[in-house]
C-alpha cells in the first residue's frame, strides 16, 4: 500500500504492475466527492510518473490462463471463470465480460477452504488467478455480491447455496430446531427477481 506506485513498482518483479484503491473501487478525492477509481495495469513509466494523491494497492502483475471467482458458504464452493480484456472491464466494458459456472479446480477449491478455515468465514467471495498449474490469491470479499456473476452466466447456484447457509446459520442460533419456522430466505435473497 502506497501513494507511490513507481516506488512500490521497484520492489516487485515484471514488467507491469495492477494498481487498486484500497477497499470498494471509490474514493473521496475532495470533501464530499466520491469518485470511481477502476483497478489498472501499469508498466514501469506509467508506474514511475503516477501519483494518485490517495493511497492504493500496487501488486505484480500475474500472467494467467484463467480468473476465478469461487465463491464459499459454510462449507459449500462454487466458482465461476471470468473472462475479460482488463482489470477495469466490468465497469467499463461490461458487455465485453464473459463469465461461466465452473466446477472449481480441486486446488482451487482447496486454498478457498483453507483460507476460510484459517480466518473463520462462513462466507466469502475469492478473487483467484490459475497460472501454469498454480492458483494466486488476489483477495477475499467477506460481503462480495454474487447476483451479477449469476446473471452473467445463468443459473441460481450461489442464491440456493446461500439460502441453504443462511437456513443453517438459523438453525444454530435456535437450537438446531424446525419449531420455529425458517425464513423464506430464497425470496428474500432473490429481492422478489
Amino acid at each position: 500500500m502506497t501513494t507511490d506506485p513507481g516506488a512500490a513498482y521497484a520492489e516487485l518483479p515484471g514488467d507491469r504492475v495492477v494498481v487498486k484503491v484500497l477497499d470498494e473501487h471509490f474514493v473521496e478525492t475532495a470533501p464530499g466527492l466520491l469518485v470511481g477509481v477502476p483497478p489498472e495495469i501499469l508498466g514501469r513509466e506509467e508506474a514511475a510518473r503516477a501519483r494518485p494523491g490517495f493511497p492504493v494497492i500496487v501488486q505484480e502483475h500475474v500472467e494467467h490462463e484463467t480468473e476465478l471467482r469461487v465463491y464459499y458458504l459454510a462449507g459449500r464452493v462454487r466458482a465461476f471463470a471470468v473472462r475479460k480484456s482488463s482489470p477495469d472491464a466490468v465497469w467499463r466494458e461490461a458487455a465485453g465480460v464473459t463469465v461461466a459456472v465452473v466446477p472449481p479446480p480441486r486446488a482451487a477449491e482447496d486454498a478457498v477452504r483453507r483460507l476460510a478455515g484459517l480466518w473463520g468465514l462462513a462466507y466469502g467471495a475469492f478473487d483467484l488467478l490459475l497460472a501454469g498449474g498454480e492458483v494466486v490469491f488476489l483477495e477475499v470479499n467477506a460481503d462480495g455480491d454474487w447476483r451479477w456473476f449469476e446473471r452473467r452466466a445463468g443459473g441460481r447456484a450461489v442464491s440456493a447455496a446461500a439460502a441453504l447457509m443462511v437456513r443453517g446459520l438459523y438453525l444454530d442460533a435456535v437450537g438446531g430446531t424446525d419449531a420455529l419456522p425458517p425464513p423464506n430466505v430464497l425470496d428474500f435473497l432473490s429481492l422478489g427477481l
